[in-house]
């Protein structure tokens, strides 16, 4: 179904941060104009039943929205349902450990 499925992007090195755009890339409007309607309903409907992760909406890695990416609010509620800690900001919480002194085997004969 998608054997013509073509994706564009830039080589990077991970080191250098850079928000230049690679050269000769089409914009996102040119890209999406050359799917039909139909094609990017079935694109959005495989998205929604099996995509479980986005660095776009991953909030508790990238604090800011990284540029290339364009928030979707609809798939952006579907993703935090799924997962609130990564995608919805909430905080991760750790059961609170009570570690209770033993009272040393002196201690408890003296008692």
């Amino acid at each position: 179904e998608f054997s013509d499925l073509v994706l564009h992007g830039c080589a990077v090195d991970p080191i250098e941060f850079s928000s230049k755009r690679c050269d000769g890339t089409q914009s996102w409007e040119q890209l999406t104009t050359s799917i039909t309607p139909s094609q990017r309903s079935k694109m959005d409907s495989f998205r929604r039943k099996h995509m479980t992760y986005s660095y776009c909406y991953d909030q508790t890695r990238y604090k800011i929205a990284l540029p290339e990416c364009v928030i979707n609010p609809r798939e952006a509620e579907r993703l935090k349902k799924f997962d609130p800690v990564t995608f919805g900001g909430g905080r991760r919480h750790h059961g609170k450990r009570h570690h209770h002194m033993r009272a040393s085997r002196s201690e408890a004969d003296s008692i």
